[in-house]
């Protein structure tokens, strides 16, 4: 079993008169089957496989046509009748990432010679198996119109494009501005149109930011939605002054009407400079691309549809035959007949039309979940941004804290005496990040060549400033940023031959709060006596602190143990 999820929809009609219908019908597709083949041949190279074992159809589409290869298939049926010609399309593939999850392209085209129309229909959904979406895994695919729509808009350039009776020609590439205020008065008048059926985006600003948004979000809800570009003139922003649209702001009036009058329960509002535009696009597009009210009168959806038409026009033909090969008195007495099975047909198409009605309520409904989605969805992310600058604003006030604090102790006080015992005082500095044990100090004390303090203190303080968010909040190769840091060096630990060592692997093990650990990592300063000073310590990871086991000389390794 598997489920069906509608992804992306859209109809519209094309109209000029320098054509037939018959060839903007030839046109489009010519250009369908070349997005087809585009792909499958994309796939094939994909997956490595020798492009002449996938289909390719032919230039003019006008035979009936089953091709099938590898996790792939394309069906096309036609029907020509009188005034009209009638074709469709439906292309699935396979996933080229996710094996469960198919792609099911229906495209249906249907022309008509007296007003010399062409209306497109394109449907794109994509099935995933049952099994799958009970695993829990998520599956969002990108937000994107067909390379079929869009070529198909660019090779009837100069020709008119409607949606329902709304012509959307003029923002088909790019927004249009709001220019005057009889203009501005006729979108307000649009948007709280009972009949609206297209969804109206304003955009309050002319900077070329707002812009290239405008044209953007144009071109992607292209048959969704008009697109405009209110200017900033007091007399035209007065016009929407209810709508409370600010500068560099951006207001979405869904498709669907609100009924008690409430437009505020249809607005949608995101400032166009944020960082999380990004996110909004894809939450905004996936509420709007699968969803389309208008249902264009005389359509071809599908395959389905085209072969309604075949068997109708096929029963008027056998009923013309039956006519004119009986007498008047036999067809007489059959007429009633024809005429009851000409009622199935229209029984039929009366059906088609309720559910049709009632498809469009059913989406007016989804439109409502969705913009309520898109509301929980917009309220999300700004929680998470309100959330993100707490957050940033703890750490910044922490960091700050610190940096005063290290600022405040970062040279040894005049009053206290060059040595480990007035550095032991610090201790309590450190608390939390970095702890000593008794004993780490007892080698320190009886160092007493040693007198660069200033290092010593340097030592002890990186390792509360640089070694603990190292280790602890950095995904990082600790020795290298480390010392990249600071002027001292690190240590992962000895080599094999003083681990194997029981004596030399005693002296790295130290007993703190009851529990014994190994102090193999350290950092050090110097090579000579009286110059070099070695601090070993453990993580504890479970207390997310370091645990400072030895503070002194070079400590006795393999291959140093006879240096003292």
């Amino acid at each position: 079993m598997s489920q069906i999820i509608q992804h992306y929809q859209t109809s519209f009609v094309v109209r000029n008169d320098e054509q037939s219908g018959e060839n903007k019908l030839y046109q489009a597709q010519h250009l369908i089957g070349e997005w087809i083949k585009s792909h499958e041949n994309k796939r094939f190279r994909m997956m490595g496989r020798d492009k002449r074992t996938s289909f390719l159809l032919d230039g003019s589409f006008r035979r009936r046509c089953n091709f099938k290869s590898s996790f792939s298939w394309c069906k096309t049926d036609y029907c020509i009748g009188e005034d009209s010609l009638a074709w469709a399309v439906r292309y699935t593939h396979r996933d080229a990432t996710i094996r469960d999850v198919y792609w099911v392209s229906d495209i249906g085209l249907r022309s008509f010679e007296e007003s010399k129309k062409l209306i497109v229909s394109v449907k794109i959904s994509y099935k995933i198996s049952s099994e799958f979406a009970l695993t829990g895994q998520t599956f969002n695919p990108d937000v994107s119109i067909p390379w079929c729509v869009e070529g198909i808009v660019e090779s009837f350039d100069g020709s008119k494009f409607y949606s329902g009776d709304t012509d959307v020609t003029a923002g088909i590439r790019e927004a249009v501005t709001i220019e005057g205020v009889e203009q501005a008065q006729r979108v307000r008048s649009y948007m709280d149109s009972d009949d609206r059926k297209l969804a109206v985006v304003l955009l309050h600003g002319e900077t070329k930011e707002v812009k290239r948004e405008a044209d953007y979000l144009s071109k992607n809800l292209f048959g969704k939605a008009l697109v405009f570009i209110v200017p900033y003139k007091i007399e035209i922003k007065r016009i929407f002054g209810n709508l409370r649209l600010e500068f560099n702001e951006c207001v979405f009036v869904p498709s669907f009407w609100v009924r008690d009058g409430d437009l505020a329960k249809k607005l949608r509002y995101f400032v166009t400079d944020k960082e999380r535009l990004g996110v909004r696009h894809q939450v905004i597009l996936h509420g709007w691309l699968g969803v389309h009210p208008i249902n264009e009168a005389g359509q071809v959806s599908d395959i389905e549809n085209v072969q309604l038409l075949i068997r109708r026009r096929q029963y008027f033909k056998l009923s013309e035959v039956i006519k004119g090969c009986v007498s008047t008195e036999e067809y007489e007495k059959i007429k009633d007949e024809l005429k009851e099975m000409s009622g199935l047909f229209d029984l039929s198409e009366a059906e088609k039309k309720v559910l049709e009605e009632k498809a469009v309520k059913l989406e007016d409904r989804v439109g409502e979940l969705e913009n309520r989605n898109l509301d929980l969805e917009i309220e999300k992310e700004d929680l998470k941004e309100a959330h993100a600058t707490e957050v940033y604003n703890i750490k910044a006030t922490h960091e700050s804290q610190i940096r005063r604090s290290s600022s405040q102790v970062n040279m040894l006080p005049a009053e206290y005496p060059n040595s480990f015992e007035a550095l032991r005082k610090f201790v309590p500095f450190f608390s939390g990040r970095v702890v000593f044990a008794d004993e780490a100090w007892t080698p320190a004390l009886k160092y007493r060549e040693f007198d660069d303090w200033e290092n010593a203190w340097g030592m002890l303080h990186s390792l509360y400033t640089v070694l603990w968010p190292l280790v602890f909040e950095h995904d990082c190769d600790i020795a290298n940023e480390y010392e990249s840091r600071c002027r001292y060096g690190y240590a992962r630990g000895e080599g094999r031959t003083t681990v194997r060592d029981n004596n030399l692997a005693r002296m790295r093990v130290f007993t703190y709060e009851g529990k014994q650990y190994e102090m193999w990592a350290h950092i050090k300063y110097g090579n000579k006596l009286g110059e070099e000073l070695r601090i070993h310590f453990a993580v504890d990871n479970e207390r997310r602190r370091l645990i400072v086991g030895y503070i002194g000389e070079h400590m006795d390794n393999a291959t140093t143990r006879t240096m003292h």
